[in-house]
């Protein structure tokens, strides 16, 4: 044997160890902040409201969908989108997803970042069109794209994450007849469609961010 492989084996396995208990401390990490979240839902309930999440947490169905929440905290890093999960498995009032609207947003928590979060906090926010069209439509495009850009978001960026949202159903595709997206030498733009319930998830990602901010 040689001194590289005589030595390679040992690194091999120190590297092994490192990341293996860098990678389960990471994951314990997110699921403590997601534990924690919910226990500070918990201290802005009303007296009813906590025996009836205690109650509820206790329960066997209560217990899966703990589980269920936990399995998309760790695949994502945003503490936003724990505490947005956090508001719903407690019941927020102002919050109430139900069926296919919380499997939805569950689901688009998954590998969701902050800067996609933020993005998206900001075009459910640009100007729609409303008129005889099954539900509201807008376009981020050349001409209103400055907030964007100031945010460091690119055309392609914009295009991206754009396309990213539809991906999660936080955002629709395009409910006209036109292409969702288009360029030409005059500017360019992408569509999308924005309904309440875009605007009411995001909404509770305001809420979350709120408590943690401490202003609730």
């Amino acid at each position: 044997m040689n001194i590289e492989t005589k030595f390679a084996l040992p690194v091999a396995k120190t590297v092994f160890s490192v990341l293996k208990s860098a990678y389960q401390t990471r994951q314990q990490s997110r699921v403590e902040v997601f534990l924690k979240s919910i226990d500070l839902c918990y201290e802005t309930m009303t007296t009813e409201s906590q025996a009836k999440l205690k109650k509820y947490i206790e329960s066997e169905t209560g217990q899966d969908i703990l589980a269920k929440y936990a399995d998309t905290v760790l695949q994502t890093s945003s503490r936003r989108a724990h505490m947005a999960l956090a508001l719903l498995y407690c019941g927020d009032p102002d919050f109430l997803l139900e069926g296919m609207d919380l499997n939805i947003f569950v689901g688009a928590m998954v590998g969701i970042s902050d800067d996609q979060i933020d993005f998206f906090q900001m075009a459910v926010k640009v100007k729609c069109q409303e008129e005889s069209l099954p539900f509201p439509r807008a376009a981020i495009h050349n001409q209103n794209c400055d907030s964007f850009v100031d945010k460091g978001w690119d055309a392609e960026s914009i295009f991206v994450y754009v396309h990213d949202l539809i991906r999660r159903r936080l955002l629709l595709p395009d409910s006209d007849n036109y292409q969702s997206q288009c360029s030409s030498g005059e500017g360019w733009a992408v569509w999308f469609g924005i309904t309440n319930k875009s605007r009411k998830m995001s909404n509770l990602i305001e809420k979350a961010s709120a408590l943690l901010e401490g202003q609730i």
